[in-house]
């Protein structure tokens, strides 16, 4: 049976990245956290509407990932020595120093459904400083709790994944250790294909790259755009403001890519 109903947060998880020696991400083991208030999250990227001839030609997406927050009762102190790269003393007190390291952790949360929970992951997430506040309760006053809430974006790692959940017909075993260890999608290897947009010398930035597939790419100040794509051939097409649109077709096979595209003033 699907899920009908999204009843609220019931539990969440971090676990640092870090590199190794080749420069690949590697996943600690996940932390519980308690205190759980909210987890939210939007996209960021749109539709992209590719104009020619006086008429929408194509209809791309551009996924960029995330941005949203995590609302708790307090933040752990681990997790804040981590994310916000605040240090701890001999004495164990921990500081915030002017320019702290950003380092990047995955969030693992489960949202309550009337079929079967939901278990959700974003696998590279970075996290801006909380506010801070507290209040005084007056004569008479009630108790009132005061929650801490962090800024949250999250990006495509390396391969090009952004997030992962659970359907209801999930298997049994990968939901029982969902918290336990980062789970890996189950998918063909994909490989890194940098486009490399140009009119002469110069390199185009903001060009829209347009694959068959539907994926979209926008080039960089330096004309350059990475996409992560599995072996096969795909057709591109490539169009920038001022410029003639250009088509182009790429293959990938089992290995990184670059591949260049000329721009004509239009």
């Amino acid at each position: 049976m699907p899920n009908r109903v999204n009843w609220g947060l019931a539990a969440s998880a971090w676990g640092k990245i870090t590199r190794d020696a080749q420069g690949n991400d590697v996943y600690g083991a996940p932390t519980m956290f308690l205190g759980n208030r909210q987890v939210n999250f939007d996209p960021s990227g749109d539709l992209v509407n590719v104009y020619a001839d006086g008429t929408v030609i194509y209809t791309g997406r551009q996924n960029s990932g995330y941005t949203g927050s995590l609302e708790l009762t307090n933040l752990d102190d681990d997790f804040a020595a981590w994310v916000l790269s605040e240090a701890v003393d001999s004495n164990n007190v921990q500081y915030e120093e002017k320019e702290p390291t950003v380092n990047r952790f995955y969030l693992l949360w489960e949202w309550v459904q009337d079929a079967k929970n939901t278990r959700h992951v974003m696998y590279n997430i970075t996290a801006s400083r909380p506010s801070m506040s507290a209040t005084t309760a007056g004569d008479g006053d009630s108790k009132t709790a005061q929650y801490r809430t962090l800024n949250l974006t999250a990006i495509p790692r390396a391969d090009g994944i952004v997030k992962a959940s659970t359907r209801a017909d999930v298997n049994n075993t990968v939901y029982e250790n969902w918290f336990s260890a980062l789970y890996e999608p189950v998918s063909s290897a994909k490989q890194a294909v940098t486009f490399t947009v140009t009119s002469g010398a110069n390199p185009v930035a903001d060009a829209l790259i347009v694959l068959n597939t539907g994926a979209t790419a926008v080039t960089d100040s330096n004309g350059n755009a990475v996409m992560y794509l599995a072996n096969g051939a795909y057709d591109v097409m490539v169009s920038a403001s001022g410029y003639t649109t250009a088509t182009d077709s790429v293959t990938v096979a089992s290995a990184a890519v670059t591949k260049a595209i000329t721009l004509t003033a239009a």
